[in-house]
């Protein structure tokens, strides 16, 4: 059970309990405790099943080595059943060992460092072990850095969020919404983060807690507006501490940078755009929202829409788009294709409610290519944006070439 696992599970258990605020943290103290003894059951099965592992192992030995005792043998036999249970042994040894860092963590991790202390910004290190109470290599969380003045610990994301590809011990911070998870996860008195460039420069950074009731911290956010070096005072109650961090500029997230790279790709490979069709280009962002993921962005008037990397159009082809407005009661989703009026978008809309607020998942489909105007419009908010779409026979990964049959429409 992760740490934001538990958290949903709180935050479920917490709805139907109308309590006063004393009764409310006590209530929140016993789950949390509750969900401590259970993660702590899991740790201590698998420790319970290793050992029995390691019990058949001895047992297994003990009963060849009494039969090799009772019958004859020059003793390679037995030899061979001394390798194979302390190959088993090793076997067992080696589940509960950490895998070995990779070189592309290595490499990234050094870079960081690199590019840090040639900012000459002195990195506050983080903790070589978790907090206490916390589960060891849980995923998502595998760097901590303490703020040892007021005993609270803060972990960023890890980067295996963004490529799975690196190890869950590379973790950095980056320019934008950066998700962090803070322990203890319940203080009795305030917590606040505030943060200035190393140069106080006027930069300050941005600290949301995910939660109505401001002590209760696990789930937050911390948004560095500009990369460099920043210094993040951590301040409970009456004390304080200081911690230092070092952001990168959002764009070198292996995610974005991918995403990024995808949707050039594809869009030198094609064919050029008509002149005519004055497309409204999204910009790439992390906001927070449902996910950590980088989503392609088009923003309107109290409403804002999301596609999916590389934020490319395809004809004949299904593709989700999500639209976001915190104040609609209700959402028309409509698209016409320029040249054909009486063309629209096919389109399949659900509602959803979360801890980010309410959203609309649209599965879209446009039935032939060409120029779109798509709108989504309330009694409160509003947006509009003209995309063009490729003939489905254009489809193609981004690196290879369009298919031969790739031809721009005819009107």
């Amino acid at each position: 059970m992760t740490s934001h696992d538990l958290d949903r599970k709180l935050r479920r258990a917490l709805r139907p309990v109308p309590a006063t605020a004393r009764q409310r943290t006590q209530y929140r103290d016993l789950l949390f405790e509750q969900g401590v003894r259970e993660m702590d059951f899991l740790r201590r099965r698998s420790l319970t099943e290793l050992g029995i592992v390691a019990t058949a192992i001895i047992a297994i030995a003990f009963s060849v080595g009494w039969w090799q005792q009772r019958s004859p043998g020059n003793g390679d036999d037995r030899k061979l059943v001394a390798v194979a249970a302390a190959t088993l042994t090793a076997q067992a040894s080696d589940d509960t060992t950490e895998p070995p860092v990779s070189s592309r963590t290595a490499t990234h991790t050094s870079g960081v460092a690199a590019t840090a202390q040639a900012a000459n910004c002195p990195v506050t290190p983080p903790s070589p072990t978790p907090p206490d109470g916390w589960i060891e290599n849980v995923d998502g969380n595998p760097v901590w850095y303490e703020a040892k003045g007021v005993g609270v610990w803060i972990s960023p994301v890890s980067i295996t969020e963004f490529d799975p590809t690196l190890d869950t011990l590379s973790a950095t911070w980056f320019t934008g919404s950066s998700r962090v998870t803070v322990w203890p996860p319940i203080l009795e008195d305030p917590l606040l983060i505030t943060g200035q460039t190393a140069a106080n420069q006027g930069g300050t950074i941005e600290f949301e807690i995910h939660d109505d009731d401001p002590r209760f911290v696990m789930n937050s956010t911390i948004t560095f507006p500009e990369p460099g070096c920043w210094n993040l005072e951590v301040t409970v109650g009456e004390e304080s501490d200081t911690l230092v961090i070092f952001a990168l500029d959002q764009n070198e997230r292996p995610d974005f940078a991918a995403a990024a790279q995808a949707r050039t790709a594809l869009q030198t490979s094609l064919f050029q755009v008509p002149a005519s069709c004055s497309v409204t280009e999204p910009f790439l962002a992390d906001r927070q929202l449902d996910s950590d993921a980088a989503l392609y962005w088009f923003d309107g008037e109290a409403l804002t829409a999301s596609v999916p990397p590389p934020g490319v159009f395809w004809a004949n082809q299904q593709m989700t788009m999500t639209w976001y407005s915190p104040d609609s009661d209700d959402l028309a989703i409509r698209g016409i294709h320029r040249d054909s009026p009486g063309t629209t978008l096919l389109t399949s809309t659900s509602r959803h409610i979360g801890e980010s607020g309410q959203r609309w998942e649209s599965e879209i489909e446009f039935p032939r290519p060409g120029c779109w105007e798509i709108s989504g419009t309330s009694d409160t908010a509003s947006l509009s944006v003209t995309v063009y779409v490729f003939p489905f026979e254009c489809n193609h990964q981004p690196g290879d070439a369009p298919p031969e049959n790739c031809r721009p429409p005819t009107q």
